[in-house]
């Protein structure tokens, strides 16, 4: 696969892997952590839809069990809440996070509630920043 040829072709390197629930990411994901252990720093898999429902509490429930055997997988609902778990693990700087987190923030904050609502299916909601590190949306 070409994730496999990236990490082999690149051996002093860790990688953070980001996906989705759909298709095959997390058994992909889950594959590379467990052929190149130590070099996955993170497996980041988000939400899509309630279309994905099931699969989405699979791949949740599947994460949290391969934490206890040191594959970091995390099931996340949106990109703000993958950079926020990227900053508390250590893979990510302050600064990093805030500049990474801001569009999709500020886009958020855009979107009226129902509408956002409509996108995903998903109680209406502005992902939290109470435990990122301080931002300020412009």
């Amino acid at each position: 696969s070409t994730i496999r040829s990236l990490i082999e072709g690149n051996p002093t390197y860790s990688f953070v892997l980001i996906g989705d629930v759909g298709q095959g990411d997390p058994e992909t994901y889950e594959l590379m952590a467990r052929e190149f252990p130590g070099r996955i720093r993170a497996i980041f898999l988000m939400y899509v839809g309630s279309h994905m429902a099931e699969r989405s509490a699979e791949v949740a429930a599947r994460a949290a069990t391969l934490r206890e055997d040191g594959i970091p997988m995390y099931y996340v609902d949106n990109a703000v809440e993958a950079v926020t778990m990227a900053w508390q693990l250590g893979l990510v700087d302050q600064a990093t996070t805030s500049a990474m987190a801001r569009p999709f923030l500020a886009a958020a904050v855009r979107i009226p509630c129902l509408r956002w609502s409509g996108l995903n299916s998903r109680p209406c909601a502005i992902p939290s920043v109470s435990n990122m590190p301080s931002m300020a949306i412009s």
